[in-house]
C-alpha cells in the first residue's frame, strides 16, 4: 500500500430516489456535499495524508472541490510566506492534501463508483473514504475489498456508515493511512452477506453457467415486486424475508424490522433473518422502513443466521434487494443461497483512532509555538 495516499469516492447523487416522494426523506445540495468533502480533506491533511485520489463526476462536485482546494492552498502559501514564526509542523497540518482526479470514464452511473474503486485498488491507496448511501459503500467493498474504508452517510436509509463529524473522519483515516496508528488499533472487521444465484434456465446441456455472485453489507430482502424501477424497496406488503448482518433499534430501513424485534450487534459473529407473511400467526410491527414513515410489517418467524453456513432462498419468482435496492430477479427454479461471511472486510474505527491520537498526543506542536 502507498502510505499517505488515500482514495475518495463521493456519490454526487445519493439521497435522490423515490423515497423523497413517498415519505419525508431529506436530501443534500451540491454545496452541502462540497462542504463535507472539504472538511474530510482538512482532516486528512492534519493527520499526515499528502495525496488524495478522488472520483470525478458529471455534477460538478469534484470540480468544485478541486477549485476550493487550489484556492485554499494559494491562500495558505501567502499566509505562511508572510508569517515568519509559522512552524514546519503547523504548515504540514494546515490546508489540504494534493488532490488528483482518478483517470476513469465518467458515465453518471454506478459504473463510476465501480471503476473508481478498481482504480484505487490499482494505485494501492492505503484507505478509501466513501460518501454515499449503503449502496455506494456496498459497491466499493465489492470491488476493492482488500482496502479499508471509512464511510460518511449522504444517502437515505443508511445503516452502514456511522454518523461522525467529517473532519474527524478525515483525521482518523489519515492517522491510519500515514502509519501513525497500527492496523491492530485502527481497523475493525465486518460481516457481509454473500449472495449466490445459479440460474437453471440458462444452464446449457454441457454444464451450468457461472453463478451470479453479489454482496450486501447490512441487509438482503426478498420481495415479490419484480419490477426493479427506482430500485428502492419501501412497500411492506411485497416483502417475503429480510436477512441482516447486524441490526440496531437506532436504524431505519429494512434492517429496522429485525432491529426493533431481535437486535444483533456489528461485533456479534451471527446475523438474523425474518420471514414475513400475512398468514395466521403473524405478528405486526410498525417500523420506519423509510425516514418519516412507520409502516406495518407482518413477522412470521425470527431466526439466527449462523456464519459460513449457506441458507437456501426458496420464495419462488422474486426480486432480491441488497442494502435496500433491488438488484437481481430470480425464478422459482433457480438455486439461490445467502451466506454470512465474518471478517470479510475492514473499516477504520474512528473512535479508536481518535482515542489513540489523544493518548499519544499525535497532534501536539512539538516546537511549542501557537498558531496565532
Amino acid at each position: 500500500m502507498n502510505q499517505g495516499v488515500v482514495g475518495m469516492i463521493a456519490n454526487p447523487v445519493s439521497a435522490r430516489d423515490i423515497r423523497r416522494v413517498v415519505a419525508a426523506s431529506g436530501s443534500l445540495t451540491l454545496n452541502d456535499r462540497v462542504s463535507i468533502v472539504l472538511k474530510i480533506l482538512s482532516g486528512l491533511k492534519a493527520g499526515g495524508v499528502h495525496q488524495v485520489w478522488m472520483m470525478p463526476d458529471k455534477t460538478g462536485l469534484s470540480d468544485m472541490v478541486q477549485r476550493e482546494v487550489n484556492r485554499g492552498q494559494a491562500a495558505l502559501y501567502k499566509q505562511v510566506k508572510s508569517k515568519q514564526s509559522a512552524t514546519k509542523k503547523t504548515d504540514e497540518q494546515q490546508g489540504f492534501p494534493e488532490l488528483k482526479l482518478l483517470p476513469i470514464p465518467i458515465t453518471g452511473t454506478d459504473k463510476d463508483t465501480i471503476n473508481a474503486a478498481r482504480e484505487c485498488e490499482e494505485r494501492k491507496v492505503s484507505a478509501i473514504v466513501v460518501l454515499g448511501g449503503d449502496g455506494t459503500h456496498r459497491l466499493v467493498v465489492k470491488h476493492a475489498r482488500e482496502i479499508p474504508i471509512t464511510g460518511y452517510s449522504t444517502g437515505t436509509n443508511n445503516a452502514f456508515p456511522e454518523t461522525i463529524e467529517p473532519s474527524l473522519i478525515g483525521l482518523a483515516t489519515a492517522l491510519y493511512a500515514s502509519g501513525q496508528i497500527p492496523k491492530e488499533t485502527a481497523l475493525s472487521p465486518n460481516k457481509l452477506l454473500q449472495l449466490r444465484i445459479q440460474e437453471k434456465a440458462n444452464s446449457g446441456a454441457e454444464g451450468k453457467t457461472a453463478p451470479i455472485k453479489d454482496i450486501a453489507l447490512v441487509d438482503a430482502a426478498i420481495t415479490s415486486d419484480r419490477f426493479v424501477g427506482s430500485k428502492a424497496v419501501w412497500q411492506p406488503d411485497t416483502l417475503r424475508a429480510v436477512y441482516v448482518t447486524y441490526a440496531s433499534a437506532m436504524q431505519v430501513g429494512l434492517s429496522s424490522i429485525i432491529g426493533l424485534s431481535t437486535p444483533v450487534e456489528r461485533t456479534e459473529p451471527c446475523g438474523r433473518f425474518a420471514e414475513l407473511s400475512n398468514d395466521a400467526g403473524a405478528s405486526f410491527l410498525n417500523v420506519p422502513l423509510v425516514p418519516g414513515a412507520f409502516l406495518p410489517v407482518a413477522i412470521q418467524t425470527l431466526s439466527t443466521l449462523n456464519p459460513n453456513q449457506p441458507v437456501a432462498i426458496n420464495y419462488g419468482s422474486a426480486a432480491i434487494a441488497l442494502d435496500g435496492e433491488r438488484e437481481h430477479i430470480v425464478e422459482a427454479q433457480d438455486d439461490v443461497t445467502l451466506e454470512l461471511i465474518p471478517n470479510a472486510f475492514f473499516t477504520i474505527n474512528v473512535e479508536a483512532c481518535m482515542n489513540a491520537c489523544a493518548a499519544r498526543m499525535l497532534l501536539r506542536n512539538q516546537q511549542g509555538e501557537c498558531d496565532a
